[in-house]
């Protein structure tokens, strides 16, 4: 793993030449990762993404980032934009304040256990919505040591990324699952409605009659 609290620069993105079997390092991780450690944890360095074929653009989220980042065809920088969550604090508390060489790995799993971040960022192009997908964790106020209370919010806005609403996901859906953009809207993975075999899958539609966050 990259030491981020050196301010040297860590790229997300590569660009892939296959006929030259070339590889050109494109977009760096923001400044929230070379600021503080958040441990070496690998789903934290893990970004989403997509591209606009109508505006040519590539659109990227970071898990531990506030901010979405647009860049050009070119991997140029054009302007970051915040879709934040109400339920995840800015900035986000790190691990420690800076990479150390040793530390305590259980210190770590126990800081990991209670941190809340973004999963995907996925775009509806025929209804022209973004939906910024956030993984909540808090722990049980009636035992501490119990496992964290897990949940999960949405955050919707629409092709110019103004926030629409942040709805909460009823705990019978995993986020962490797929969730599918199809043009009846997004699917929800329903886990009551699953199989263990995973033989049948039962996707509920996002209408945005949940619960508001």
């Amino acid at each position: 793993m990259a030491n981020f609290s050196k301010r040297e620069p860590h790229f997300a993105y590569l660009k892939a030449d296959l006929l030259e079997n070339t590889f050109e390092p494109v977009i760096e991780y923001p400044s929230t990762y070379h600021e503080k450690f958040y441990g070496l944890i690998p789903w934290i360095y893990l970004p989403s993404g997509y591209f606009s074929p109508q505006e040519d653009r590539y659109f990227i989220s970071f898990p531990l980032d506030p901010n979405i980042y647009i860049f050009n065809k070119d991997f140029k920088l054009v302007k970051k934009v915040d879709l934040s969550s109400a339920a995840i604090p800015k900035p986000i508390k790190p691990f420690k304040e800076k990479y150390t060489e040793n530390y305590d790995y259980q210190k770590e799993n126990q800081f990991y256990s209670l941190l809340s971040y973004y999963l995907d960022m996925l775009p509806d192009f025929e209804h022209n919505r973004v939906y910024r997908l956030a993984l909540i964790k808090k722990a049980d106020p009636n035992n501490p040591k119990s496992d964290p209370i897990i949940s999960y919010t949405i955050v919707v806005c629409d092709s110019d990324l103004n926030i629409l609403g942040e709805w909460e996901i009823p705990s019978k859906y995993d986020l962490s699952s797929p969730v599918l953009v199809k043009s009846q809207g997004l699917w929800l993975l329903d886990k009551e409605k699953t199989n263990p075999e995973e033989t049948l899958l039962t996707f509920d539609i996002f209408d945005g009659k949940f619960k508001k966050a």
